[in-house]
């Protein structure tokens, strides 16, 4: 596993508004992927949206990152059936 340091990360996560500690806990546990080399490291723009609504659900239920991480994935992934039936019952309603 890619190892970032942590002085980088801090300057990272002040830039993205997300605390250290959120940052370095879904980097390491891979649910965040960060790219980039030395002082240019980066995150695309869904993954800073998705780390801010993990840091919000974990501060709000009071829970644990991992558990928040789970509640997300199993709510986008609801979402994302939502809109393939939407789509499915409007071809039958054609």
């Amino acid at each position: 596993m890619k190892k970032i340091n942590r002085k980088i990360m801090q300057g990272l996560s002040e830039r993205l508004h997300v605390s250290k500690e959120l940052l370095i806990h879904c980097f390491d546990y891979s649910l965040i992927e960060i790219e980039g080399r030395g002082e240019r490291i980066d995150l695309s723009g869904g993954t800073v949206l998705r780390m801010r609504r993990l840091q919000r659900l974990a501060e709000h239920l009071d829970i644990d990152v991992a558990i928040a991480a789970i509640l997300l994935e199993r709510t986008e992934r609801i979402s994302r059936l939502e809109r393939e039936l939407k789509t499915l019952r409007r071809r039958i309603d054609l």
